[in-house]
């Protein structure tokens, strides 16, 4: 694996974003030079000749080690897959990070050593939205799976691209929502009366976008007009081997109470 360029590389802890929970938004995060050869690398002829007639505003994916074994995909794009989908990568991450996990999480994550010891699986799969038929959103406001410990997006609008939205936004929650309806909602559906809109990013060419994930990290992407243009970005993940929101006894008691309330 060579390294050549990190969507990280002009990140500093002072660019940490707080509200509406912790985040981080890179613009020109790559070289210009380098991401207009890169970007010109994008795979997408695969996902147009696996394109499915009628289809409006489909995410699809080629996952890393399905990328890594396909031999029409250029080495240049495998080897930015390869990077961001390292150990090294994720310990670039957790530089930025690491002091907001440790005061947020401090009955899961035991310190530095820890942390960066710890098992993650981590990828950036290769993704696109499908052109639009219909103006839609490919996803309104959700929460991950909290297995999740980070959760980015790197943008790489095309150039020819003019329809409007396939921004992301940010959500928080209202005051009165308590952390079982939280769980609750996670699970069932987010209901738009429950959070409100703190900020919209714009789905912009050569934009990294990366936030810590937990029951507070609320977002979703707006409406995208009709256009035959794919919207291009990649997802990266970082998986753990448990999930970060531990339940009590009692909170597994409230939370089974509160949902046969809500039937």
């Amino acid at each position: 694996m060579k390294k050549k360029y990190s969507v990280l590389s002009k990140a500093i802890k002072v660019n940490l974003q707080l509200n509406p929970y912790p985040h981080l938004v890179i613009e020109d995060a790559l070289p210009q030079e380098y991401y207009n050869i890169l970007s010109s690398k994008f795979p997408l002829n695969y996902f147009e000749n696996n394109k499915i007639e009628g289809e409006n505003n489909v995410r699809k994916d080629i996952f890393y080690k399905d990328l890594m074994t396909n031999n029409e995909i250029d080495p240049e794009w495998k080897n930015f897959i390869s990077y961001h989908s390292s150990m090294e990568f994720y310990h670039e991450i957790l530089s930025v990070f690491e002091d907001i996990i440790l005061q947020k999480f401090p009955n899961i994550f035991k310190n530095k050593n820890y942390l960066y010891d710890l098992g993650t699986s981590n990828q950036l799969s290769t993704s696109i939205n499908t052109p639009v038929i219909k103006n839609t959103s490919v996803r309104g406001a959700h929460l991950d799976n909290l297995n999740k410990l980070f959760t980015g997006l790197f943008y790489m609008r095309s150039e020819k691209d003019n329809s409007q939205g396939g921004d992301l936004e940010l959500f928080s929650w209202k005051k009165k929502i308590s952390i079982n309806k939280k769980r609750l909602s996670s699970r069932f559906g987010i209901s738009m009366s429950d959070i409100q809109l703190i900020k919209t990013i714009k789905y912009k060419p050569n934009t990294f976008v990366i936030f810590l994930n937990s029951l507070d990290s609320l977002h979703g992407v707006t409406p995208r007009s009709v256009t035959n243009e794919y919207r291009k970005m990649c997802v990266f993940t970082s998986k753990l081997p448990f999930v970060i929101d531990k339940l009590s006894l009692l909170d597994r008691f409230c939370l089974k109470a509160l949902k046969s309330f809500s039937r």
